[in-house]
């Protein structure tokens, strides 16, 4: 399932984040209009030829879409609100948090970052349990709920 659908979900007890915030989330994720997204192993054309098994099928009826590059990252805030602020080259998940919600940014102890290409990590947050990250990539999302979100 994941990181982020463990969190959600209440999978793994080391990954389960308060139940409130977890309901909050999969609230907004149910909101959402399905991507339609089909993840491709490498964007090179010549790679793709190469490896045929790897080259996704258009059918009748499908496009391509080459959207726009991301300029912002996505920060679900302990309240369930999206909150976007600008992309910051060398910024770690905890500088987006604090920009979105300053009060909350100290009662938060893990953040999970789903990266455009779809990995996700769970990262430490607090002073307890601050780790290296990878750096939130123009696209990426943030949810960070409160140790106290419930």
């Amino acid at each position: 399932m994941g990181l982020l659908g463990d969190a959600v979900n209440g999978g793994s007890p080391s990954l389960r984040a308060p139940p409130a915030a977890r309901a909050r989330l999969a609230e907004l994720l149910h909101g959402l209009p399905p991507a339609g997204r089909v993840p491709v192993a490498q964007a090179d054309g010549r790679w793709l030829e190469a490896n045929p098994a790897r080259d996704p099928v258009l059918r009748s009826g499908h496009e391509v879409v080459l959207p726009r590059r991301p300029r912002t990252v996505t920060v679900i805030t302990g309240a369930g609100e999206r909150c976007t602020p600008v992309h910051t080259p060398g910024r770690e998940a905890a500088a987006y948090v604090a920009a979105c919600d300053a009060a909350g940014a100290s009662r938060t102890d893990w953040a999970w970052i789903a990266q455009p290409d779809g990995r996700v990590q769970r990262s430490g947050m607090a002073t307890w349990n601050r780790q290296r990250q990878d750096e939130p990539a123009p696209g990426a999302w943030i949810w960070a709920p409160r140790r106290d979100a419930g």
